[in-house]
């Protein structure tokens, strides 16, 4: 019998296997090319974050002699003072009064949603979509009102072994004390330190007088360095507009907030039934 059909089996059978090899190389050749272009931009970026986390570093530390940007402050701190006002008056509402109401419409984890993920990347698009300041304070308003039914709510069935610090007490005082001793401050440092100062002593003063916590002096603590924080900021780049500022402040100190609550809150005591 003759051997063609084996040789020319075997040649389609080799033809077949070499393009098959040839088409693993390049699309390995290809994966690797993509691999190595992937870990290089992934280089890049780590290196743009780590340059961002330097630069935010040294704007936080930086304690270095300049002019208080006081209109600024004012008109940054000034609506901050309404907001989180409205924030407290709205958890109190919502912890004593409204929490059955709430309770029917959405329970502890989709408020947690909402409070710290969905409403501040709501007020985020919303704010930086619009440009006037009008608009900005109404969002900032809306979202401090919203926040404060939601916040209340979660923590009705919690407790703190004292009443909590009033979170617009640091944003007013930082507000009133810059506007009065602008230019009696002969450094950053001295500014920084009357201002925060002012907040975290008043907190303490209200906390001998309705009753001192721990938890209570932590939160005022957290409130001080949120306003640092954004204070230094500010001053690194006082043309961003307020908002972005404000903003920072509020979900921060929703964060400080639940972060407070979270660790040294307590379940409220039920009524016992006989």
């Amino acid at each position: 019998m003759s051997m063609d059909p084996i040789v020319q089996l075997s040649g389609k059978y080799k033809e077949e296997l070499t393009t098959t090899f040839d088409g693993l190389r390049q699309r390995s050749t290809a994966s690797i090319a993509a691999a190595q272009e992937q870990l290089k931009q992934q280089a890049e970026q780590l290196k743009q974050s780590s340059e961002k986390a330097t630069a935010l570093a040294g704007s936080l530390q930086d304690l270095s002699t300049v002019e208080i940007p006081t209109a600024k402050v004012l008109e940054t701190f000034g609506w901050l003072t309404v907001t989180e006002t409205a924030k407290f008056v709205f958890s109190f509402l919502a912890s004593y009064m409204l929490s059955p109401l709430l309770a029917m419409c959405f329970d502890g984890f989709s408020a947690g949603l909402l409070a710290y993920i969905i409403v501040p990347a709501f007020l985020y698009r919303q704010l930086s979509g619009t440009e006037g300041e009008p608009d900005h304070h109404f969002y900032l308003l809306a979202g401090a009102a919203g926040e404060g039914l939601l916040l209340g709510y979660i923590v009705s069935e919690r407790y703190l072994p004292a009443p909590q610090p009033l979170a617009f007490l640091t944003p007013m005082l930082i507000a009133v004390v810059t506007q009065l001793g602008a230019d009696k401050f002969p450094s950053r440092a001295a500014w920084l330190g009357a201002t925060l100062g002012a907040g975290v002593g008043a907190h303490i003063f209200l906390g001998l007088i309705t009753g001192f916590s721990f938890a209570g002096f932590v939160l005022s603590l957290l409130y001080a360095a949120l306003g640092f924080a954004t204070l230094q900021l500010l001053i690194k780049d006082t043309a961003s507009p307020a908002w972005k500022y404000q903003l920072m402040y509020t979900v921060g100190a929703i964060l400080a907030h639940g972060l407070v609550f979270g660790i040294f809150g307590g379940e409220a005591f039920a009524p016992s039934e006989e």
